[in-house]
């Protein structure tokens, strides 16, 4: 079963932190290789506008940073 949703931690300026909009991260996984059935492992992929995150300082990261699926046969995904 695939979460709806992650933690993400936020480390930087305390003062810029707090500015942040939580609806400006996305967060996604991709299976679509997974070919067979059994578990595959994925990395979780955040997307946010890394220029301006990284010019004031501030970095994300996923928590858990990789989800690992189990696949039925035939499951289609």
């Amino acid at each position: 079963m695939v979460p709806a949703s992650i933690e993400v931690s936020i480390q930087g300026n305390e003062d810029i932190i707090y500015l942040i909009n939580p609806e400006s991260i996305d967060a996604s996984l991709d299976f679509s290789s997974v070919d067979e059935a059994g578990i595959a492992t994925a990395p979780v992929v955040l997307r946010y506008e890394e220029d301006v995150f990284e010019s004031a300082g501030i970095a994300l990261q996923a928590d858990p940073q990789y989800y690992r699926i189990l696949f039925n046969e035939g499951s289609g995904h």
